[in-house]
Parts: structure tokens; C-alpha cells; sequence
């Protein structure tokens, strides 16, 4: 049981340090990459990593912003509405595609008759 504290207590001051937790969000919005995906050399597989490297880092649309703490996380920085979160989605798809060839998987569920375009397109 100590063990497994301890390592409770680790995951959670890593997460601390490395997600932006001060606003709402709706936790990692696209999958990393896979092992059949080609990300350029010197980038991590990650989709945080290829999202900041197109740097969108703190781009905004309406009251969203994608985290200036981590690009895999969508923030409500007041005011967000979903159309706003879809369109910032929509552009780190098409930067990521366009820049690095990679084409990011949304990982958050869309409900509704909300929908994203396809990887190379915006709103």
C-alpha cells in the first residue's frame, strides 16, 4: 500500500507540473500518434508536442485557447462555447497535417450534431 502511494503522489505532482489545471478543460483532446504514424525527427510522439511545434500554443478562437501550459489541452478561458473548441481542433488537425504529415485523432467524444472536418480543413 506505501508503495502504491507513493506512486500515487508521483503521477499526481508530474501531472501537476506538466497540465494546466487552473481552468476548465476537457482533459488531452487528441490521441498521440501511433507506431504506423511518421513524426518528423526530433519531434516526441506526442500530440501535445506536434500541436506546440505548429505554434499554436495560447491560439485562441472565441473563449478557448489551446494551453500555453500544453498543447493537447483545450482551455475555456472564459466564455468558450463548443463551436469554439471544434475550430481550434480543426486547426491543430490541418497545421499538423499540413506542417508534419501526421493526422491527430480527436480523443474527446463529440456529442450532438457536432462534428470536425476533415484533417486538412478549418471551420
Amino acid at each position: 500500500p506505501q508503495a502504491l502511494r507513493e506512486r500515487a503522489r508521483t503521477s499526481l505532482a508530474y501531472r501537476k507540473r506538466t497540465q494546466p489545471l487552473a481552468l476548465p478543460s476537457a482533459g488531452c483532446v487528441f490521441q498521440n500518434p501511433g507506431e504506423d504514424d511518421r513524426v518528423p525527427e526530433g519531434i516526441p510522439r506526442s500530440a501535445g508536442a506536434l500541436v506546440d511545434r505548429a505554434g499554436l500554443k495560447g491560439y485562441r478562437v472565441g473563449g478557448a485557447q489551446i494551453s500555453p501550459r500544453h498543447g493537447n489541452f483545450i482551455e475555456n478561458a472564459g466564455g468558450a462555447r463548443a463551436i469554439d473548441a471544434l475550430a481550434l481542433m480543426a486547426e491543430a488537425r490541418r497545421r499538423a497535417l499540413e506542417e508534419f504529415g501526421v493526422e491527430l485523432v480527436h480523443e474527446v467524444r463529440l456529442v450532438g450534431d457536432l462534428e470536425l472536418p476533415p484533417a486538412g480543413e478549418t471551420l
